[in-house]
């Protein structure tokens, strides 16, 4: 632990920095910065002046290398932002539902999620560096201190991931994802759109279409809804592949990338009618169904 106190005095006022360091990951440290004010005009009775002592401050929060040599130093520097605690309730929570359902794991003990007492935290050995993840809110993603990303359900359906009879064969598809022991499918509900429910069979998971979608003629007879659930490694191989497209964004491949990357296996399985992630079965003209 490294810690730095300096002394300014102004007219009577003292004011005490200091700074306390704790490394963590890589080049990443945690700290704590106080400022301690003082006068001993203010604390004798005798002496016949008025003086008001500012409230004690401190800071907390992580940091680079760079940024905390400069902090030492007393100049400008700027703490790591977007920074979360995700325990392991929220890590099991972001992995196996995706985003909503680990806010609201984290939001259930918000001192955690918003790191209040950083430092005080690590140095009294509740908090590691595994539980830290930097979040992206744009992308709804988290990343770990050293770059790794964190597995998140990722859900496929009608307009994510087009999941419907006109790029799959459903009933092929179904049977393979049912088969996964990181794939859940949901039931479908005759009012259109998919329930709550876990769907066991194939035909409790292909769902046909409504007639109207969000005021719009669909172009599917059936559909699936699941959610996939990968592992470390597929995550890895996932975001590698959103990456290596070259876009600006690459967390708005992520379903295209699944595609290529076959890392559910419906290529191998035979279920895609394409080998293209946009391919859809072209429409019948009206010569093909007699109206000539």
């Amino acid at each position: 632990m490294h810690q730095i106190t300096k002394t300014t005095a102004i007219a009577d006022l003292k004011c005490f920095a200091i700074v306390q360091s704790l490394p963590i990951a890589g080049d990443f440290h945690v700290f704590k910065q106080e400022f301690r004010w003082s006068s001993e005009a203010a604390s004798r009775p005798d002496i016949a002046v008025n003086v008001l002592v500012p409230e004690n401050t401190e800071r907390q929060g992580i940091i680079t290398t760079e940024n905390l040599i400069a902090l030492r130093a007393g100049q400008p520097f700027t703490a790591e932002t977007e920074i979360w605690a995700f325990n392991r309730p929220v890590r099991e929570a972001f992995r196996d539902f995706g985003w909503e359902m680990a806010h609201k794991a984290a939001f259930s003990d918000p001192e955690n999620a918003f790191l209040e007492r950083l430092f005080d935290r690590f140095a009294a050995g509740s908090l590691s560096a595994g539980d830290i993840v930097r979040f992206d809110n744009a992308s709804k993603m988290a990343f770990t201190l050293d770059g790794a990303v964190l597995p998140k359900a990722i859900l496929f359906d009608p307009d994510y991931g087009r999941i419907t009879d006109q790029t799959y064969d459903v009933k092929l598809a179904a049977e393979h994802l049912l088969a996964r022991d990181d794939v859940v499918l949901f039931k479908h509900s005759p009012f259109g759109g998919w329930g709550r429910g876990v769907a066991k069979t194939v035909k409790a998971a292909i769902g046909t279409a409504p007639i109207e979608q969000h005021d719009e003629d669909v172009d599917y007879d059936a559909a699936l809804c699941f959610l996939w659930r990968p592992n470390f490694e597929d995550s890895q191989n996932l975001w590698a592949q959103c990456q290596s497209y070259g876009g600006l964004h690459p967390s708005t491949e992520i379903h295209r990338a699944v595609f290529d990357a076959d890392l559910i296996g419906l290529r191998a399985a035979g279920a895609a009618k394409g080998s293209d992630y946009w391919y859809s079965e072209p429409e019948e003209d009206e010569d093909d169904l007699g109206f000539s």
